[in-house]
């Protein structure tokens, strides 16, 4: 078993495969600078990951960009592995977008003039969960059947990195209330 991570040593950013039976790390060898936020495929064969605003896929002997709408961050893999959403954009403006690892076709599934992130979706296909901040970070889904949206967290405190439950029955996120 590994933990794949973002390393941070000297203001620098890498990549880094740690081995939890040797206890020993190796950095992934990704000749792009600044490699960071990494995503693993769900066959662990693929690895997606942002340089510079910009999405790559790295299979171990190639490294590929990927044609992205705008600044991205936060790749994440679709079940399937034929597709990867990411967040696009800044804080004034931001998209969450699901791009087709074959053709390389973006679609928006949401675009808010609010700062949008952590984009992930439920094992069964049917959902999509994200982070949204306007003036604290909260937690929304979206069916991607019928596009309805809805608000899961509210309040005067931060909600962020959600994440599906393996049934796609639940979210789970970190929550700052109560701190």
């Amino acid at each position: 078993a590994s933990i794949l991570f973002e390393l941070v040593s000297g203001e620098q950013s890498s990549i880094a495969v740690f081995d939890v039976r040797d206890h020993r790390y190796t950095v992934v060898p990704v000749d792009l600078p600044e490699p960071r936020e990494p995503a693993v495929s769900h066959d662990g064969a693929t690895l997606a990951f942002v340089s510079r605003g910009e999405v790559y896929l790295f299979d171990g002997p190639s490294c590929r960009r990927l044609k992205t709408l705008a600044f991205a961050h936060e790749p994440s893999f679709v079940p399937g592995n034929r597709d990867l959403v990411y967040a696009a954009g800044d804080s004034h403006r931001s998209r969450i977008v699901r791009i087709d690892l074959n053709t390389g076709e973006n679609t928006v599934l949401v675009d808010r003039n609010v700062e949008l992130a952590r984009p992930s979706i439920s094992p069964d296909n049917r959902m999509l969960v994200y982070a949204s901040r306007q003036s604290n970070w909260q937690i929304w889904t979206k069916d991607l059947a019928n596009n309805r949206e809805r608000q899961v967290t509210n309040g005067r405190c931060d909600s962020l990195a959600p994440a599906w439950a393996l049934d796609s029955s639940e979210v789970i996120f970190a929550s700052d209330c109560n701190r």
